[in-house]
This record gives C-alpha cells, structure tokens and sequence, in this order.
C-alpha cells in the first residue's frame, strides 16, 4: 500500500506539473516563447504572438509574420476523442514579404476565413476569400490528415488582381468565374471537375509590348474550359474566342507520363491583324483543323487546311517534340489567292498542286520527294508590261510546270519540265545546298518563235 500511495503522489505530482507547464496561463509563457523560435526555424521570417492561450479545452492563438500577416485560430478540443472544432481568419496584407516562404514572387494582399471541425481521422474546412476581388467560397475533407476532396466556386474574380497578386503586370483584364469540385484527391485515383468561364476580356498592348516585345492591336476575348480528371485522364474542351481569331481544343491528355488524343480548330478571319505577334507580312482567312495522338516518342499531328481556297492536308511525326517525318498534300491552291495573301502584285493566275513525302526531316539528314504542279497558269500581261516598263506590250502568256525535288542529308534537287506558249523551260538537276547557301545547276529554253518576244 506504502508503494501504491508513494505511487499515487508521484503520478499526481506528475499531472500537476504538466498541466502547470502546458494549461495555464504560467506554463503558456513559457511554450510560447519555444513555439515562436521554431516557426522562425521553419519560415525564416520573424514570427510573433500577440494572443496564445492553451488550457485543456479550448485554444487561441493569433501570430504574427513579420509585419501586417496574420493568422488568428480560437476555437476548443478534446485529447480524449481527439477532436477539434475552431474558427480561423488569415489576413496577408503585405503578401511580398511571404514571397520567399512560398517559392514565387507576391505582392498585394489575401483574406479568407472559415472553420475546421472533426478529428484526426476526418475533418470538414468550410471557408470565403476575396481572392482577386472576388466572392469564393469553398470546402475541403482531410482523411487522416491527407486531402481527400475539394470543391471551390469563385466569382468574377479580377484576371488583372490575380495576375498582380503573382506579381505580373496587368497585360490582360477579364472578369474571371471558376468552379472546382474534386471528390477524390489522391493520386491516381482523382475524380473531379474544373469549370473556367471568363468574359469582358481585354488586352492591354502596352504590358504585351513591354513584358513579352510583342506588338497587337486592341484586342477582346472570352474563354471557357470544362476539365474532367478520372484517375490519371484529363478530358477537357477549351475555347478561346477574340476579335483576332479562335482556337478550339479538345478531347483526352494523360499529364505523367505524357500521352495525348486530341483535337484542334483554328478559325483566322484576318491573317494581317496576326502581323505584330507572328512578324508575318500576310492576310486573309485561314481555317485549320486536326488532331494529335501520340507520346512524347511519337506524337502524330494531322490536320486539314483551306489556305489559298486548297484542299491541303498534312502530317507530321513527332519525336521528343522535334519533326521526324512530314507528309503533306495541296490540291488545287489558287495561285492569285496565294499572291494575295502574300501581299504581293497579281503576276499570274494558276491552279498549284504539291505533294510531300519527307522521310526524315531532321536538319542535316533530310530524305524524301516533293511533287509539284502548276496548271492553267497564265500570266497577268498587262501588270507585267506597266510594272517592268515593257517597250511593247507583253503577249498573252499561258503556262504549266512539273517539278520533282530529292531531299538527301543538306542538299535539295530539283528537276523542273516548264512549258508556256512562248518558251520552254528544263532542268535536269537543280541543287540547292541549305548548309552552304550555294545553288548549281543545268537548263536548257527553247523558243520556238522569237518574235514572241
């Protein structure tokens, strides 16, 4: 009994200085000052308490991140079924001075608060912020302590305060709503959704030029994207739609390791408006579309064109994202369409037809065949004879061509068969050296009637 009692005394003895040292206002001041260092340790920033009270029910802690951030907690627990039920509120107001914790450049400021209720095993956060100027709620489960879901819905955020936020210049403004409902978070076993809608799209060419040395015109736009994530698979649809052009994409990509089926339009009413951002001097419409199927070894891209009012098809293999092999088909390419989109003079009219066969395409080892045709070619006669001060004026001129060109390692040769009512044009071997820039060759012109000339 003498051992049980001294037993006893001990153990009570024990509980007394711990509850002391850990649940009471004496035993606080003496934790805070440890609890403070460590989260320095951690964070590298000066870190502070200006509440911290801890019993053995309930809690309050506000702490301090160097100067103007805040996180505030006060709410009650239970030791015994481990449980926790709190009020939180984090204020960022000098959010450049967190940039270093986080790993990326901020600047402005953050809000949000909420709840946390549950216990280890499975607890519900429910919180708003004002993130971008926007109204958000959203709401999070933790399964033993691991995100297990996650779903947000923001409303007209401000795409020109999210990008300060990420320290960026404003060069695009919009009114921004996004929806995220993720019922499974863990990995490779993901189901959820993400809604993105902007609209009242602006881009500001002044940040466009001085961030990216890119010249544009005033510029609209709106956007809509719809992502599906099961298990490893994204399904996504995502268009893009601005006074300059619009691009549709859609269908299924695999992120790790990478793996796409996809497909791809794109609608240009006006090639010229596209001069500041593709450095192209050229207009006219343009629509294209296809699709691209494949891996980071292969990935396959096709598609289908009407440039020039051509029925043009390609495909090119991809290896580790460079051109392997190419194959590419134009039938029927008006040649005056094709000068006009070119900004050049109306020198003829034609009907061109090209096909390709590129084996390989990597620079210094080319290997393939191009086919080309030109029918019904006739020339404008009348521009001709003003434009190069003809002293006579220049007959009516009809034409055709054929050309084969072998493509071995740098080397480009050409045989051309050019036959016009006025003369004849062949060529039996044109080389062309892309390395050297250097061009031999052998031809021979008939003339039937000289006085054609």
């Amino acid at each position: 009994m003498k051992y049980l009692a001294w037993f006893g005394i001990v153990f009570t003895t024990l509980l007394t200085i711990v509850y002391v040292a850990v649940f009471t206002p004496i035993g606080n001041g003496f934790i805070k000052p440890f609890v403070e260092s460590k989260i320095e340790e951690k964070t590298q920033m000066e870190s502070r308490f200006s509440t911290f009270l801890f019993n053995t029910t309930d809690f309050e802690m506000v702490l301090m991140l160097n100067q103007n951030n805040s996180i505030k907690v006060k709410g009650n627990y239970s030791l015994f079924s481990r449980s926790l039920n709190f009020s939180y509120e984090i204020g960022f107001q000098n959010l450049q001075s967190l940039s270093k914790l986080v790993g990326t450049p901020l600047k402005g400021t953050f809000f949000t608060n909420g709840t946390v209720k549950g216990d280890l095993a499975f607890m519900n956060i429910d919180g708003m912020t004002d993130i971008g100027n926007s109204k958000s709620a959203y709401h999070a489960t933790l399964a033993d302590l691991t995100p297990a879901s996650f779903t947000m819905k923001m409303r007209d955020a401000k795409l020109a305060s999210l990008l300060h936020l990420f320290s960026k210049n404003p060069y695009a403004t919009a009114d921004v709503d996004l929806e995220v409902n993720f019922k499974n978070l863990i990995s490779h076993e993901m189901d959820g959704e993400i809604t993105l809608k902007s609209k009242n799209g602006k881009i500001d060419p002044r940040y466009m030029k001085s961030d990216f040395n890119v010249s544009i015109p005033t510029t609209t736009f709106s956007m809509d994207l719809n992502a599906k994530l099961r298990g490893d698979d994204v399904d996504y649809r995502y268009d893009f739609l601005s006074n300059l052009f619009k691009i549709s994409t859609w269908g299924k990509v695999v992120p790790q390791p990478l793996k796409a089926d996809i497909a791809y339009a794109l609608n240009i009413q006006d090639l010229e408006v596209l001069k500041p951002v593709t450095g192209a001097d050229i207009r006219g419409a343009l629509k294209l579309e296809g699709e691209a199927k494949g891996d980071k070894e292969r990935l396959v891209v096709n598609g289908k064109s009407d440039i020039a009012a051509s029925d043009t098809t390609f495909e090119i293999l991809l290896k580790d994202f460079e051109p392997a092999s190419i194959k590419t088909k134009v039938e029927n390419l008006k040649v005056e369409k094709l000068l006009y989109m070119l900004k050049q003079p109306h020198y003829s009219d034609g009907t061109l037809s090209l096909d390709a066969e590129i084996d390989n395409a990597r620079s210094g080892k080319l290997a393939g065949e191009i086919l080309t045709t030109l029918k019904e070619g006739v020339l404008d006669s009348a521009y001709l004879s003003k434009a190069y001060e003809f002293k006579s004026a220049m007959p009516t001129t009809t034409y055709n061509l054929a050309a084969t060109t072998l493509l071995g390692g740098d080397t480009l040769d050409t045989k051309v068969d050019f036959n016009s009512n006025i003369a004849n044009l062949d060529m039996q071997s044109a080389k062309f050296d892309i390395k050297e820039k250097s061009f031999k060759g052998d031809y021979i012109v008939e003339i039937a009637d000289l006085n054609k000339l």
